[in-house]
């Protein structure tokens, strides 16, 4: 689970915006305390944090909203990066971070933790509504009014941006008025596009784990073009409701990629037991002999000899 968690962290570090600046905001904790903390925000002139239900959890997030552009709401989510750096192997965990602002100007914020923004699509936060009507045909103000149902702050994302994406994954119908319905087949084309996007740029670390290290050195092509797609799957699912990532991954047969993977471990844990303990057998530490107590010499007296027996009366 800790490796799935640094993947999505990584994965979407390589998101960040290039002109991305560097500021520390005050941000509600989840004690309801009132810290800073560093974040790394996007190029915007109207950054609003607010707590919205991520599709994936049903739990509330933090997201910053980008109303600079009434007609086109951009939203990104706030992760903290928490995965492990082999710069900082064997040094103490950091406890605070200093910030140079100008000059002899700075701050010390006293949470270590960097948090970052990366780019979220409007259409994750209004697909469970989708998902939740998809056998009835809605109107945009009855899709957003059901997405803001219970919401707080979801209102910050117009109806025009929602306009935006929802024709990519929905049946349009125009009488006068539109009605929107969910099509299974575009929302699959238009999640499969985006996993194919994915392909083309896995950064090298994740490749690494989930494709180079689970398969065999002789794997053909197109065993490692399934395992490259399965984790761009579960990449894009981390975005998805669970339901839906399940459509996903259903639409691909994975079974030679999954056996293959299976046969590779079962010869590795063969090679390993044939081998045996890597290391050299640990050596039973004798016990020190107790310490044979020091007699003392014989011609010292007893402690005793220095009292006088009293006579019995």
């Amino acid at each position: 689970m800790m490796h799935e968690q640094c993947d999505e962290a990584k994965s979407k570090r390589n998101l960040i915006p290039k002109q991305s600046t560097l500021q520390y905001i005050t941000m509600t904790s989840t004690l309801s305390t009132t810290k800073n903390h560093l974040v790394i925000l996007p190029p915007t002139t109207k950054p609003t944090i607010v707590s919205l239900t991520h599709p994936r959890t049903r739990n509330l997030a933090r997201f910053v909203v980008d109303s600079s552009d009434p007609k086109h709401t951009k939203v990104y989510e706030i992760t903290q990066i928490n995965g492990s750096n082999a710069h900082f192997e064997g040094t103490p965990d950091p406890r605070s971070i200093i910030l140079q602002v100008e000059g002899d100007k700075g701050s010390v914020i006293q949470d270590p933790s960097v948090f970052m923004t990366t780019p979220f699509s409007p259409l994750w936060l209004i697909l469970p509504t989708l998902v939740r009507h998809k056998d009835k045909l809605m109107t945009l103000d009855d899709l957003h009014e059901a997405s803001c149902h219970g919401v707080d702050r979801m209102d910050l994302i117009t109806q025009d941006t929602f306009d935006k994406y929802i024709p990519d994954v929905c049946e349009v119908m125009d009488e006068g008025e539109k009605f929107y319905k969910l099509s299974n087949e575009k929302l699959l084309a238009h999640l499969k596009a985006i996993v194919a996007s994915i392909k083309k740029s896995l950064p090298n670390d994740i490749y690494v784990r989930h494709v180079q290290n689970l398969l065999d050195s002789d794997a053909s092509d197109e065993i490692k073009d399934l395992a490259k797609e399965h984790i761009s799957m579960n990449m894009l699912g981390s975005n998805l409701p669970p339901d839906v990532t399940e459509i996903l991954l259903k639409s691909v047969d994975f079974e030679p990629y999954n056996k293959h993977k299976a046969e590779y471990k079962a010869k590795r844990d063969a090679e390993s037991a044939a081998q045996g303990p890597s290391g050299p057998p640990e050596k039973k530490r004798k016990k020190s002999a107790p310490a044979k107590e020091e007699k003392a010499p014989k011609n010292n007296k007893r402690l005793t000899a220095f009292f006088s027996v009293v006579p019995k009366k």
